[in-house]
């Protein structure tokens, strides 16, 4: 009796050996691809991040040590006060805000576009375009937006003024448009930066870094307000009338 039940037992552990041959290491392998695809996405935008901050980091330690900055702060500052550093007079009339960056003063014009180095105010490029600008904004990827006045926007490498990409959205953009960028930081499923370009009925999702549409959706009436991004959503809120719509971004 006791002989055949090990002889049972020895059949069936021969069985399933064959079936894991045959079935179940095709199975495993399977699995273990997807799980291994997966992990790379994610590894691939949480890299893209990191990327992103280092760039930012490396700016400011990069300004740091040129100025020469190593002031070891015990105690703060009770007292303030401001002081006038250095100035420049330009020939032209400055029409928009400054925009910021780590090393470079963004100037606008009129159609004139002009960078300098923010310690020194020595000019680093210039743009004179055919058009004049009424908008411009700093985004991700080392990128400098604008937009003129017959409503195209172009897209320029921040350090050098060479341009990268550009849009003609005149068919329906104004001049009161509505943009909103969504970084990569606040969003990780994105393989990039975003921007989010609303005018009148009309919502467009443009990749920041190549300027190609991504998605365009229309809404039956105008749009008043964007909100900031919410990560939670994630999307955002729109405002048109005494109607609020919430939007979320989501894969295809």
């Amino acid at each position: 009796m006791d002989r055949i039940k090990i002889i049972l037992i020895l059949t069936l552990i021969t069985l399933l050996s064959v079936i894991y041959v045959y079935w179940g290491d095709n199975w495993l392998d399977d699995l273990s691809f997807r799980v291994k695809e997966r992990n790379n996405q994610f590894v691939r935008n949480d890299l893209m991040q990191k990327l992103l901050e280092l760039e930012n980091q490396s700016y400011s330690i990069l300004d740091e040590m040129t100025q020469l900055r190593y002031e070891l702060e015990i105690f703060p500052e009770k007292d303030l006060k401001l002081s006038i550093l250095s100035e420049i007079d330009l020939e032209n009339k400055i029409t928009l805000q400054p925009e910021i960056g780590s090393k470079y003063l963004f100037i606008v014009m009129k159609n004139r576009l002009q960078v300098f180095d923010k310690d020194n105010f020595n000019p680093i490029w210039n743009k004179e375009l055919s058009e004049n600008i009424i908008f411009s904004k700093l985004i991700d990827g080392n990128r400098y937006l604008i937009q003129t006045e017959n409503y195209s926007l172009l897209c320029y490498n921040r350090v050098d003024g060479n341009l990268i990409w550009q849009k003609d959205f005149s068919s329906y953009l104004e001049k009161n448009n509505k943009l909103l960028e969504i970084r990569l930081d606040k969003y990780k499923k994105l393989d990039s930066s975003i921007i989010v370009l609303i005018e009148k009925n009309v919502i467009i999702l443009i990749d920041t870094i190549t300027g190609h549409e991504i998605f365009k959706l229309e809404k039956e009436e105008n749009i008043d307000f964007i909100s900031d991004f919410d990560p939670l959503l994630p999307g955002f809120y729109l405002v048109s009338g005494n109607k609020i719509s919430k939007i979320k971004i989501e894969g295809k």
